[in-house]
């Protein structure tokens, strides 16, 4: 189910009728909502990283996540991500996900860089072996200092 919402093959209403509104709730569907987006945490210091890479010009950002188009889009906006990334690759447009192959693919061509000039910044160690497997350099991001290192050791000033 899951899945299917963070491909944009359910809305996030469909999603919730299915699994928590399937029976009656003390709160509504829009409280829910509101719930969900509340859960969206700035990490500043690391938002503080992408805006010193994008304000450098040197790189092309875009994201890569898997994530429903309503919080895809609600993050994109609450968080300012337009003023530093120049695209966006959400399993909600694109109706494929992480770690399938397809994405990094897709990504790759779709920014028209070969694999080995991109880099993949992701926590989860499935994700950056299947980019590493794409031929994307994979970066382990556990916090922003680490991000900054891992980044100067690929060649990427900040």
């Amino acid at each position: 189910m899951a899945l299917a919402f963070e491909t944009g093959n359910l809305t996030i209403s469909e999603y919730l009728d299915r699994t928590v509104f399937y029976r009656d709730r003390d709160f509504s569907d829009a409280e829910f909502i509101e719930f969900m987006k509340a859960q969206s945490v700035a990490m500043p210091e690391s938002l503080a990283v992408a805006r010193e890479l994008a304000g450098a010009g040197k790189h092309l950002l875009a994201t890569l996540n898997n994530e429903s188009r309503e919080l895809n889009d609600y993050r994109i906006g609450t968080f300012g991500l337009r003023d530093m990334f120049s695209a966006f690759f959400s399993s909600s447009y694109l109706g494929i996900a992480k770690p399938h192959s397809e994405i990094y693919r897709v990504a790759v061509e779709i920014t028209q860089y070969r694999p080995d000039q991109c880099a993949f910044i992701d926590d989860r160690e499935l994700n950056l072996e299947c980019a590493d497997l794409a031929g994307i350099r994979p970066v382990h991001f556990t916090d922003a200092t680490q991000l900054r290192s891992s980044l100067r050791d690929l060649g990427v000033a900040i």
